[in-house]
């Protein structure tokens, strides 16, 4: 039983590993295709062009909502029923069913959305039409459904496919930007399609890869099981993004668009570093889960303080060399028309990131065993801290006040709610 236990082990920290290799190469290649797409954008519909992007694209997390949560409750079962050896074929099956209702269900809702956010958010950028928008919205709402497929590779071991996605999105969108260049293609409702078929892409990449859609399922027993799960994650997920989903909203009301350009090219840089510390996050999930369900507290404790370290360590390496050459980076990307970035806002967006992996590290955690309780009980504060600050700290300071209000509210909830969590729920293994 021992040998056995210690080849599984084994054999579940090479998979871990590899999945982890396989992002890191895909997030390489993600971050040079995300600064070359930076510039393809600005050339072909300038300044403007590329603010109106970045505002549409942070509207991904708040059309993630749409999931229901769904996606983290199926992995969390999956990875239970893995643990108590169980068959989940029907699982998955079902869930993939009420996916597909709840996407023909919402459709009108996404079409509503999206007029909305051509007459509230962008409305002092005319030049891009209501339905592209609507199209870009769907898109978003297709890759929010899309991430049940991949939760479901993360469950069943077979991170290395979903890690690899992000590569596979950002290589459509190169192609498309470089076919617009050629055929000197410069309108910008031309130009945001890129990102609606580099989402399909991906969503049918996906799909068939985590082989869904294989029989028409809905199990009430099961759906009653996800109902159950799934609701904690979706009342996380939905006071998240007025934490983390803010920003753009912001700064479209209250900033210039080379504002905004600035404050996006800075994030595009910086978020690329966390993002690798993301992979190992999303494939270290299942491993953490079953090891919490299995109540192995001190092996728990230990993976958590290994991914902080390289974490940690990781970001401030990287992230200190890109605040030394930052203007010289925002010039290269925005072909010239950005040279300066304030020194300010690189070194919050460092203190940011480094907030971002302690918080995330013990959220993923908690989230991994649904402690869903405990986070929905702080961020409506965190929430509310976030707007605030950033409106007020916003009008003020411009981006650099955007960032310091966000990084206000981490260290007034999250950076010390979230350790303070996750030791209580593995104090046992120490008693």
């Amino acid at each position: 039983m021992v040998l056995s236990g210690c080849s599984n082990g084994s054999r579940e920290s090479e998979i871990v590993k590899f999945a982890v290799i396989a992002g890191w190469i895909a997030r390489v290649l993600v971050i040079i295709l995300s600064l070359v797409n930076s510039r393809l954008l600005i050339d072909l519909v300038g300044v403007d062009g590329l603010a109106i992007q970045s505002i549409l694209i942070s509207l991904t997390i708040w059309f993630a909502l749409l999931n229901m949560g769904i996606p983290s409750a199926v992995q969390n079962l999956i990875s239970r029923y893995r643990a108590e050896g169980k068959d989940y074929e029907r699982l998955k099956q079902t869930a993939t069913s009420a996916m597909l209702v709840i996407f023909i269900m919402l459709l009108p809702l996404i079409i509503g959305l999206g007029v909305a956010v051509k007459h509230i958010v962008l409305s002092r950028y005319p030049d891009v039409a209501t339905a592209t928008i609507i199209i870009f919205c769907a898109g978003l709402f297709v890759a929010g459904i899309s991430l049940l497929f991949n939760q479901t590779l993360y469950a069943e071991q077979r991170g290395h496919w979903p890690n690899v996605y992000p590569a596979i999105n950002a290589l459509c969108v190169t192609v498309y930007l470089i076919a617009c260049k050629l055929l000197t293609i410069h309108n910008i409702n031309l130009v945001l399609l890129a990102f609606v078929l580099a989402n399909l892409v991906v969503a049918v990449l996906g799909a068939l890869q985590a082989k869904i859609f294989r029989i028409w399922c809905l199990d009430r027993q099961i759906l009653s099981e996800i109902w159950r799960n799934c609701r904690g994650f979706a009342l996380f997920a939905f006071l998240a993004a007025g934490v983390l989903g803010i920003d753009y909203l912001i700064m479209s009301r209250i900033l210039s668009a080379q504002d905004i350009a600035v404050y996006n090219i800075s994030q595009r840089i910086f978020m690329a570093l966390f993002s690798v510390h993301a992979i190992i996050l999303t494939s270290s999930w299942s491993g953490v889960s079953e090891t919490l369900f299995a109540k192995q507290w001190g092996l728990a404790r230990k993976r958590i303080s290994n991914l902080l370290l390289i974490g940690a360590g990781m970001v401030v390496v990287l992230g200190g060399i890109v605040i030394m050459f930052m203007g010289n980076i925002a010039g290269i990307i925005s072909h010239g028309k950005i040279t300066e970035v304030p020194l300010t806002l690189t070194f919050l967006f460092l203190v940011y990131m480094l907030l971002r992996i302690w918080s995330d590290t013990y959220a993923m955690a908690l989230l991994s065993v649904n402690e869903t309780s405990i986070l929905n009980r702080y961020v409506p504060f965190q929430a509310a801290i976030s707007i605030a600050s950033q409106v007020l700290l916003g009008n003020k300071f411009g981006t650099t006040g955007i960032l310091l209000g966000i990084i206000v509210s981490f260290l007034a909830t999250a950076a010390w709610i979230l350790p303070r969590a996750f030791y209580k729920l593995t104090r046992e293994s120490y008693v």
